[in-house]
């Protein structure tokens, strides 16, 4: 007899948290790492699952880096979403515009920019 496939994934070795692949239902008893957890409440695809206890203050992990930190201590198997995380999100890249290459689009805001037909978007 084989097991049905699992409705988690753990994305990355070092993840605290897994992603549902499939809807779960709340009352529906699902394996977290070996552990049993029943669902508290009905989750839909990509949400993120608590794989063991995470103190306030300790860092979430999600494809093997931080994605946020716990506002408050988290149980395992319980859902891991804007109400228990802050995010940790810095921006560290801009997105350049390849008219202008080697520099920023915001750096020429302000200019007249042609559309190639002649007319301008100012």
């Amino acid at each position: 007899m084989t097991s049905p496939p699992s409705k988690i994934l753990q994305l990355h070795p070092d993840d605290n948290v897994v992603v549902c692949i499939q809807a779960l239902r709340e009352g529906e008893m699902i394996l977290i790492m070996g552990n049993r957890a029943k669902v508290a409440q009905d989750l839909g695809i990509g949400h993120k699952l608590a794989t063991r206890t995470i103190l306030q203050g300790s860092l979430i992990f999600k494809y093997g880096v931080p994605i946020g930190t716990a506002t408050r201590d988290i149980g395992p198997g319980e859902h891991v979403h804007t109400h228990n995380i802050k995010s940790n999100y810095i921006a560290t890249h801009l997105i350049v515009d390849s008219d202008y290459p080697g520099d920023h689009p915001a750096d020429h805001a302000g200019e007249e920019m042609s559309k190639g037909d002649g007319t301008s978007d100012h």
